[in-house]
């Protein structure tokens, strides 16, 4: 691996070369120039998978190595160039890594401010080791991971976060209201709360779900109210709703610009549940996904 020092606090992004990863390169690039901070492109590429194919050894392995690096070296280059015609002033760090993508990025995401990644990766490698990529890491990068999925034409619906009114929720809302500060965009601040009873509750029960939505919408106030004092341009929508976290947050982003989830590895049961939540939103959301870890 190259000895390239790069900066604390740099905005970490994988490079493979696949329009996934190349929509990732230019969500960065715009994030970075927002924050003021470097653009890290990081390629990770294996020895071990390179030079072996389910499980039966590949001829010439330094061919086959040094082609790898040749084209993974080509692809950041690719990658910086995007990078400079998209933010000229945005500094560009190059970092060909011989491990696994999984592996490289999170060893570069213990200094990063974020990891961006794409959705999915590219190539008969990429299909074994890329298509895993973005989970790994949103499940166990120390920073924000954002996976920017294929979304056609820009949203433009602004911001939305998932929160539950408790301190688990605290990260992922500062980060969300961050977001929309950043890019003067609204926020829309979305709890839903579920249980098995839920299904074909009875419409006797209406005044009693009223009154829980009332109760979980002051609740969601009382809990944003710092983040909302430090970000005054931030307009802010409360959204609250009888129904399953998942597809409530789906359906809240629909034209999102941005889905904001959290992820709480200090509490085993909760951590599940929360767990569920992100990788439905990352597996199905039309817009980018930030999973936001509780760093408690």
């Amino acid at each position: 691996m190259e000895k390239i020092e790069v900066p604390h606090g740099a905005v970490v992004v994988g490079v493979d070369g696949s329009p996934a990863s190349d929509r990732a390169v230019v969500w960065a690039a715009r994030q970075a120039a927002l924050e003021g901070r470097p653009v890290a492109l990081v390629h990770g590429a294996s020895p071990t998978v390179a030079t072996t194919w389910m499980g039966a050894p590949a001829f010439n392995p330094a061919t086959l190595l040094q082609a790898l690096e040749d084209s993974g070296r080509a692809q950041l280059e690719a990658a910086g160039a995007v990078v400079h015609e998209r933010e000229p002033g945005v500094a560009v760090y190059r970092v060909f890594d011989h491990r696994d993508p999984r592996d490289a990025l999170l060893a570069h995401a213990a200094s990063a401010s974020m990891v961006v990644v794409g959705s999915r990766g590219r190539g008969p490698m990429a299909s074994l080791i890329l298509g895993s990529v973005s989970l790994a890491v949103s499940q166990h990068a120390p920073c924000p991971v954002v996976v920017v999925r294929p979304t056609g034409e820009e949203a433009h619906g602004g911001i939305v976060v998932g929160a539950d009114g408790t301190v688990r929720s605290d990260a992922a809302v500062g980060f969300a209201f961050r977001q929309a500060s950043l890019r003067s965009m609204p926020l829309t601040v979305v709890h839903a709360f579920w249980s098995e009873q839920d299904e074909g509750y009875p419409s006797e029960a209406r005044d009693y779900e009223q009154a829980d939505l009332e109760d979980m919408r002051l609740l969601l106030a009382e809990s944003i109210a710092g983040p909302e004092a430090d970000y005054p341009d931030v307009k802010v929508t409360l959204h609250v709703e009888r129904g399953i976290p998942d597809k409530v947050l789906l359906h809240a982003c629909a034209t999102a610009d941005l889905v904001v989830v959290g992820t709480h590895p200090s509490n085993a049961v909760y951590d599940l549940l929360a767990g569920e939540v992100s990788r439905s939103v990352l597996g199905h959301a039309r817009c980018p996904v930030a999973v936001v870890p509780d760093p408690v």
